[in-house]
């Protein structure tokens, strides 16, 4: 997956990710293509790791901060038209931390070990 998926796969040669999503948000072709096939892959990645774990998916990293609700919209159908299984309820979230999302994933069985208190 790292390489359809990375960041070098989707970008130009000295292009930088504000300049590509500038462009892919005013429609130019070449970006559009490239960010379409790129989320036809995500979404293909995601898709089959749904049907293995059965859980929500939080879309982190240098990417989220510039997905847009039609980004994710895409990705919907996407996935929708390779299922075998109809989903109840959305599952792909945009993390609301990219920088910070690794960190605060590995931390938080151990906030929740704290709030819940000491098991008596």
């Amino acid at each position: 997956m790292e390489t359809v998926l990375s960041l070098t796969s989707l970008l130009a040669e000295y292009e930088t990710p504000e300049y590509f999503f500038a462009n892919v948000r005013q429609k130019e072709a070449s970006a559009l293509n490239r960010w379409n096939l790129f989320q036809t892959n995500l979404a293909k990645a995601v898709n089959i790791l749904h049907l293995i774990y059965d859980t929500d998916f939080i879309l982190g990293g240098y990417l989220a901060q510039y997905l847009q609700e039609e980004d994710i919209s895409f990705l919907h159908n996407q996935i929708q038209q390779k299922t075998p299984f109809t989903e109840a309820h959305d599952f792909l979230l945009i993390s609301k931390m990219p920088k910070h999302n690794i960190s605060i994933g590995a931390a938080l069985p151990f906030i929740q070990a704290f709030l819940n208190g000491p098991n008596i």
